[in-house]
């Protein structure tokens, strides 16, 4: 986009089901989820990206925990990227920026705050 520009994205989604036959419906499948991404880009070079995600509640089970029920969580990554050459840009990512304490399956918590770095390049 143009230097300066500054983009939203959101969406949202809701899923009922049901398993005939079966007390609950599906495992780890969360009745709302939601997201809200905003881009900037800050000169022809530059950019940054923040992405906020909801999950909802849902069932999960494992050997360890047996049936739970895993409680909503909002997770928020912070992306930045320079373009150093045509084609060639560098990104620095920090995933779960607040260091959000969660469980995507019962019994194992996903990772805390994170960063990566990565170059990319297109021939």
């Amino acid at each position: 986009g143009a230097a300066g520009s500054l983009s939203y994205n959101v969406r949202l989604s809701s899923l009922h089901h049901k398993v005939d036959g079966a007390d609950g419906g599906l495992l780890h499948r969360p009745g709302t989820t939601a997201a809200v991404e905003l881009s900037w880009q800050a000169t022809p070079a530059l950019s940054l990206r923040l992405a906020n995600r909801y999950v909802g509640t849902r069932a999960s089970s494992s050997i360890p925990t047996g049936a739970v029920d895993l409680r909503a969580y909002v997770v928020s990554d912070l992306t930045t990227a320079y373009r150093l050459l045509s084609g060639v840009s560098l990104a620095l990512n920090v995933g779960n920026l607040s260091d959000a304490r969660y469980e995507t399956i019962a019994g194992f918590r996903a990772r805390g705050r994170h960063a990566m770095i990565s170059l990319y390049g297109a021939f």
